[in-house]
């Protein structure tokens, strides 16, 4: 079963403001669609509920992804067995879960919610 993961408006793909640079939500994208085989391949019964704030993870997750990258060969040597394929994804998986937020945020913004912003930016 493939899953539509990404909202549309029009056909298009929704971009997300996430306070972000343009490059920083270029690789964010970018990332997302790297993986996004990988995610439609997962089955139903492997998702989870996510009770995390997913913002701070991923600062977390890409403001300690050098120091993590430098324990690659320990974990290699006392690990064997350990399939390093996803380690070596930490970072891009950080960045595409940024992004998937970034979409799921935007898709859950109510409709005219702009219009309210901008009329509150007007009047104050």
């Amino acid at each position: 079963m493939q899953r539509n993961l990404a909202p549309h408006v029009n056909g298009e793909i929704l971009v997300a403001e996430i306070n972000q640079s343009p490059v920083a939500v270029t690789r964010l994208r970018d990332a997302f669609e790297r993986l996004l085989p990988e995610i439609e391949a997962l089955p139903e019964s492997e998702l989870v509920t996510i009770n995390l704030d997913i913002p701070q993870v991923v600062t977390s997750a890409l403001g300690s992804w050098k120091e993590i990258a430098s324990f690659r060969d320990k974990v290699a040597a006392d690990l064997p067995s350990f399939d390093l394929t996803r380690f070596d994804k930490v970072e891009t998986y950080a960045l595409a879960t940024g992004h998937a937020h970034a979409l799921y945020m935007a898709a859950s913004t109510p409709a005219g919610i702009q219009e309210l912003i901008d009329e509150a930016a007007r009047v104050r």
